[in-house]
């Protein structure tokens, strides 16, 4: 995906007890699944990797943003709010290659 919705809602409120530090990582790992439109990894070298992140306090911060913000499955983690976008955004393409 090139372009997704930022509801500013729903993020503050659901990052209203985050750090700053905390809360841009967990853009990042959400900008990454937009871009990839794929689940990150359940190995946290490569998610860590994969955002930027160097330090352990930041990956003790990406280990508990996959705890508490995104669902551990098989494929990797998956966050529900970014599977949904990008379920509708691959519908509105497949129309679009339709018409």
């Amino acid at each position: 995906m090139n372009y997704y919705p930022h509801h500013i809602g729903d993020f503050r409120s659901g990052t209203v007890n985050m750090s700053r530090v905390e809360r841009w990582i967990y853009r990042d790992l959400l900008d990454v699944c937009y871009d990839t439109e794929q689940p990150r990894s359940l190995d946290l070298e490569k998610v860590c990797y994969d955002v930027g992140v160097t330090t352990e306090d930041e990956r003790r911060m990406v280990a508990n943003l996959l705890r508490f913000k995104f669902k551990k499955t098989d494929a990797g983690y998956v966050h529900e709010r970014c599977q949904a976008e990008i379920a509708a955004y691959q519908a509105n393409a497949e129309k679009n290659r339709e018409n």
